[in-house]
């Protein structure tokens, strides 16, 4: 794809695969603090390049 496009003009400044998730879930309010801390876990590890979820985070706490 990203060929086709630049054979036919289009400049590109970012291309990434991302995963989106279909359904979204809403963790109870107990739990997102648990969850959040799993997250910052997950991304300290030098082996883990991406980590997807799909929780629905309270604005506050989004990245």
């Amino acid at each position: 794809m990203r060929k086709y496009f630049e054979d036919k003009g289009v400049s590109f400044l970012e291309a990434e695969i991302k995963m989106i998730p279909q359904n979204y879930i809403t963790l109870p309010e107990d739990k997102v603090a648990t969850f959040l801390k799993m997250l910052d876990k997950l991304e300290e590890l030098d082996d883990v390049q991406n980590v997807y979820h799909n929780v629905e985070l309270p604005e506050e706490d989004e990245d």
